[in-house]
């Protein structure tokens, strides 16, 4: 979790939306949580990209639409998380053994 790189970028005009991992301990168990980071990009008088962090009335829908595509992926990969996690945690348990032997 070194990496501070975005896993997922969404853009609506000029504004994004980040998705970042961090780990977190919860009950002495590491788990991969996502963040989103909103922005509004634009480039200064010299040419220079900038983020700023205040939108413009016209900047809220953009804001919206890139904040519900974020949720919408964060909410898939919590399940496909969960799903995994269940899966690990089955073929890590032994099968009950039945004493008697299938019939033949």
């Amino acid at each position: 979790m070194s990496n501070h790189k975005p896993v997922e970028r969404f853009r609506a005009g000029r504004v994004m939306c980040a998705l970042f991992e961090n780990e977190i301990d919860v009950a002495g168990e590491p788990h991969v949580v996502l963040h989103a980071a909103l922005a509004r990009r634009y480039k200064d008088r010299w040419g220079y990209w900038k983020s700023s962090f205040s939108y413009a009335a016209e900047d809220i829908p953009l804001a919206i639409r890139v904040l519900t595509r974020a949720f919408e992926r964060m909410t898939d990969r919590r399940v496909e998380d969960e799903i995994a996690r269940a899966i690990e945690r089955a073929a890590s348990e032994s099968l009950p053994q039945d004493a008697k032997s299938p019939a033949a």
